[in-house]
């Protein structure tokens, strides 16, 4: 292949016979403040190289744009990159693999020429050569910030999956250990409602027992209402009876008592007659003894007598009452 000059102050473009481009830029074109893109590429520095020189020149309000746009580089207005929907392991396997970037042929002015068309440059002159270099150093610019900002933006995106993963399993935690305590209150309301259930049918089955031992109370206090009523009217009968019937018998006892008692003291009197005369010291004792003897005084002391006997049986029978019938007096007073 041959070698041809174009200007006196220009240097020769050359042209190997595999079809690969190496050409060096005219002064001009050197005397810019980006390099060549044959002298990168001959220096031996790739995209990464240009990739950090064009974040470090790139100005904060383009990055501040980059990371408020929240739809830009997406695919669509909800901000995704293909599906809405991105798992966590798609998360983890894009970050350890490495960032996959899609772009439309849109964003640029026009479509990066293949690698092809560097086979043909030996037929183009030294203006389009250098269009050509000029198109690819634009083109690769664009690539550059748009997978900038492609990568920024997928950042983001990921920080928010992931903390938006990590918030779901917070939440389905909490969920599970919700469902869990629903679970066992609703176990515990059974238990409860059991337990009601058990306690109402105890207290209707003793209310039911009460009643009816009340029943069986009240009739056996109106049993022994009636048997002491029917006993009273009995023993006053038979009181009535006995009386009707020794009535002649006790009025004959009592004046053979009444005679006798006179016989007594007409005794006593003459005996004291004959005291006193024998003895008239003596003759006030003999009447006190002679009055204490008789009749009179006997009777007085008979009922005396009579009157404490009388007394203590009525202690006693009211006692024997009491110690006996005190459980059904109020049974008795209530029914009464």
């Amino acid at each position: 292949m041959s070698d041809r000059t174009d200007a006196p102050g220009n240097q020769s473009v050359s042209s190997s016979s595999s079809g690969s481009l190496e050409q060096e830029m005219p002064v001009e074109a050197q005397s810019t403040n980006d390099p060549p893109l044959m002298s990168i590429l001959k220096k031996g520095r790739g995209p990464d190289t240009i990739e950090e020189r064009l974040v470090a020149n790139r100005s904060d309000n383009d990055e501040d744009e980059i990371l408020e746009n929240p739809n830009g580089g997406c695919d669509d207005d909800s901000g995704s990159f293909g599906s809405s929907i991105v798992d966590v392991d798609d998360i983890k396997a894009s970050t350890t693999s490495g960032p996959r970037v899609k772009f439309a042929s849109s964003t640029s002015d026009g479509p990066i020429p293949p690698p092809s068309s560097f086979d043909d440059a030996k037929t183009k002159t030294k203006e389009e050569l250098l269009a050509m270099v000029s198109d690819l150093r634009e083109g690769l610019l664009k690539v550059t910030v748009d997978r900038t900002s492609e990568r920024v933006l997928r950042k983001k995106k990921e920080k928010n999956m992931i903390k938006m993963a990590k918030e779901l399993s917070m939440r389905s935690a909490d969920l599970i250990e919700k469902e869990k305590q629903i679970t066992e209150l609703q176990s515990t309301n059974t238990d409860l409602a059991g337990r009601l259930r058990s306690t109402k049918q105890q207290l209707e089955n003793l209310s039911e027992n009460h009643r009816q031992e009340a029943n069986d109370r009240h009739a056996e206090i109106a049993a022994l209402q009636v048997r002491y009523r029917e006993s009273c009217a009995a023993h006053d009968s038979l009181v009535a009876q006995l009386n009707s019937s020794n009535a002649l018998q006790c009025d004959e006892l009592r004046r053979r008592a009444l005679t006798a008692e006179l016989e007594s003291d007409k005794l006593r009197v003459e005996l004291a007659r004959l005291g006193m005369k024998g003895n008239p010291e003596k003759a006030g004792d003999a009447v006190k003894k002679t009055i204490k003897d008789s009749g009179a005084g006997a009777k007085f002391d008979t009922k005396t007598r009579d009157a404490a006997k009388i007394a203590e049986i009525r202690r006693e029978s009211r006692e024997r009452f009491w110690q006996d019938g005190k459980r059904y007096m109020f049974g008795l007073l209530l029914v009464s």
